[in-house]
């Protein structure tokens, strides 16, 4: 979880959970600094087999604290995002991936569960996914590419919506549109007229 900064999700070489946190935040004077640092530690716990990270920049209060997280776990764990202003970017998963995004791009590569993503005011970029993708909510540019499973597209798609290579049904649903086919094997480039 993120409310302000990015997270960048890889696969880890020695199947172990590393994080790098990379945090900016604005003061006034040294000790200001000082003190909102170490109010918006990020925060790790364990329950069960879930393992979660919160970024904490809400910590210090309402002081512009961002950080970006770098994370490398297991390939075959799966995840669940959450930013609110920043980016989220998820590369090689043989698990299920979810994103909640606000405010951001979101980029989805190389997967073997099934991916579902929940945009606000957000665009994404989705390629070589070998299972099940759902889309919905406010999205702004939206592009898919080589999905070998079914894809869902739920909600308004404000700039532009490409896609390609698509193995299986898609069904696209907006407040103005309904578009259904059974696979696609080029290309599909829609936008906002």
């Amino acid at each position: 979880t993120n409310s302000r900064g990015a997270v960048n999700i890889t696969v880890s070489d020695d199947n172990q959970i590393h994080v790098a946190v990379h945090k900016r935040l604005n003061a006034d004077n040294q000790e200001l600094a000082d003190k909102w640092n170490a109010g918006s530690r990020p925060q790790i716990s364990v329950s069960g087999q879930n393992v979660i990270l919160n970024a904490n920049t809400q910590g210090a209060g309402d002081h512009g604290v961002a950080s970006d997280l770098d994370i490398s776990i297991p390939r075959k764990a799966s995840v669940v995002v959450s930013t609110d202003h920043g980016d989220a970017s998820v590369l090689g998963r043989d698990g299920d991936v979810n994103i909640s995004a606000r405010h951001g791009d979101v980029a989805v590569t190389d997967i073997n569960g099934n991916v579902r993503l929940d945009l606000q005011d957000s665009s994404a970029h989705i390629a070589k996914i070998s299972s099940d993708v759902s889309v919905q909510g406010k999205a702004q540019d939206v592009s898919l590419e080589d999905i070998k499973g079914t894809v869902t597209l739920d909600g308004d798609f404000m700039e532009s919506l490409r896609l390609a290579r698509l193995a299986k049904p898609m069904n696209f649903k907006s407040a103005r549109t309904q578009i259904d086919f059974i696979k696609l094997d080029g290309d599909l480039d829609l936008d906002s007229g």
